[in-house]
């Protein structure tokens, strides 16, 4: 087989969100028939808490290696990142550095990348979670530095 989809993302040491992001990893695997799948988490810390627990997930660049190594030579990286911030940053200069070894090398955009996806996730969770007298709900996003940040209140006009 010569072509790979790596699923890459933050990461979580997080039992059910962990399962959550198995089931997101078998729809994209899913999505892509005849090829093969490989996972990696960008998040160093979560990484080692992993690997403590005798779980490791490797980084970017060592998923990467190990397809270069197996004779992949085309590669689409499709990342579960929520927003264009700093972890999905280091995972396009990973995706960079790796690429002068296969075919073809590419990296898809996180689900956030512009106004139609912001609206597209409004919409899709406010059916999820319709209003109701006496119920509040909440979404948290832990955020980040880069300017991808503006998706959050970008998402907050939306629902309002």
């Amino acid at each position: 087989m010569n072509q790979a989809l790596l699923i890459a993302g933050f990461g979580t040491t997080v039992p059910s969100a962990q399962e959550e992001l198995a089931g997101l990893e078998a729809a994209l695997a899913a999505a892509a028939p005849g090829w093969q799948t490989a996972r990696a988490y960008t998040s160093g810390m979560v990484r080692r808490a992993l690997a403590a627990r005798g779980r490791p997930v490797d980084s970017p660049a060592e998923a990467l290696a190990k397809l270069k190594a197996a004779g992949v030579e085309k590669v689409f990286v499709q990342p579960t990142h929520f927003l264009c911030g700093i972890e999905y940053e280091k995972l396009k200069a990973d995706a960079a550095a790796a690429a002068p070894g296969f075919a073809r090398l590419r990296v898809g955009r996180p689900l956030l990348d512009g106004t139609e996806a912001v609206r597209a996730l409004a919409a899709l969770l406010m059916e999820l979670c319709p209003a109701a007298e006496g119920r509040a709900v909440i979404f948290m996003g832990h955020g980040t530095a880069a300017f991808a940040n503006l998706a959050y209140p970008a998402l907050q006009t939306v629902f309002e």
